[in-house]
């Protein structure tokens, strides 16, 4: 680490996170030129643990800076340690943190709120949960409270959370934060969820998708698992409708009873070039159960037809205009 500080004009960094503890963070800021810091996390497996006894108190606080850090990468603990607590980065655009299927509520609340305190430019947060592991539903830190946080960045247009478990939020709640969405181009909530227990009778279903379209005329790719097994409600003559939206990412828990309604309610909400899209599952193939195949080939026979309804779509859309 003293060595690095011989490379003034490094601008991209990657490197093991077992090589990067938390006391040697310092010798990073001293790197005037540092654009990109990628402590890869899908290595974090396997990686030691950062160190959480260091002393932020140790350093003076002007030296607790990346002046023209970018891009970061890492683990979470490099947030929430002393150090973290300290992290400023006034020219961060991107950040992506991993986590640890146990961290809390309170540990991405206080991520939200050093990056809404700290970080001025920041536009593309994604936060991913290390390990993926079945846990009961109500285990999700993802919560309104959190939401409301990330929301909190005046700065921020893409937010991704990709967790297998879907977030802890009813649909009362989505309408409370739909208008806080209004500037986002991109949003994914727990897209890859594999629901593990009983559905709450409150959870998001399709009619979630109207109170987006009603907010977030922007956006342009939105992803949310999951949907409520519930049919498709009935639209009012001239619903929102999504003006930007090229890609729709389907979750692997609803399930369709009817594929066909289904596609004619999405081609009501949907602009002409969207495209529906299934996400590769973060579990191996084998350990796919029968409800859940069952859900992902309902949700082809919807994206086929909804593709053969393009046309008609093109006609729609030429209409109202």
């Amino acid at each position: 680490m003293p060595t690095l500080k011989a490379f003034q004009r490094l601008e991209h960094l990657q490197m093991h996170p077992s090589l990067v503890p938390a006391a040697a963070v310092p010798f990073l800021y001293r790197l005037p030129r540092l654009t990109t810091l990628h402590l890869r996390p899908y290595l974090l497996m396997t990686a030691s643990s950062l160190s959480n006894s260091y002393d932020s108190s140790t350093l003076d606080a002007s030296e607790n800076v990346f002046q023209c850090l970018k891009d970061l990468v890492c683990d979470v603990r490099l947030l929430l340690t002393g150090v973290g607590a300290s992290l400023s980065a006034p020219s961060i655009q991107k950040l992506q943190v991993a986590l640890n299927p146990t961290s809390t509520e309170a540990d991405l609340d206080t991520i939200a709120r050093l990056l809404r305190d700290n970080c001025n430019t920041l536009t593309h947060v994604t936060i991913v949960f290390e390990r993926p592991i079945l846990l009961p539903p109500d285990s999700s830190p993802i919560t309104s409270t959190v939401l409301k946080s990330f929301l909190g960045i005046q700065s921020l247009r893409c937010l991704s959370i990709d967790d297998v478990r879907p977030a802890r939020l009813t649909c009362a709640e989505l309408e409370e934060l739909a208008p806080m969405c209004s500037r986002l181009s991109f949003l994914v909530l727990c897209a890859r969820a594999r629901l593990n227990g009983p559905a709450s009778p409150d959870s998001l279903n399709f009619g979630s998708l109207i109170t987006i379209a009603q907010h977030c005329p922007s956006l342009s790719a939105l992803g949310l698992g999951h949907f409520v097994a519930t049919p498709p409600p009935d639209l009012q003559a001239n619903p929102p409708v999504f003006r930007r939206l090229r890609t729709l990412y389907m979750d692997y828990s609803t399930k369709i009873e009817d594929p066909a309604a289904v596609a004619v309610y999405l081609r009501r909400l949907l602009p002409p070039d969207a495209r529906l899209e299934l996400p590769p599952s973060r579990f191996r193939s084998e350990t796919t159960t029968a409800v859940e195949a069952a859900n992902i080939k309902a949700w082809k026979e919807v994206s086929h037809i909804f593709d053969a309804m393009k046309p008609t779509r093109r006609i729609a859309a030429l209409h109202l205009k």
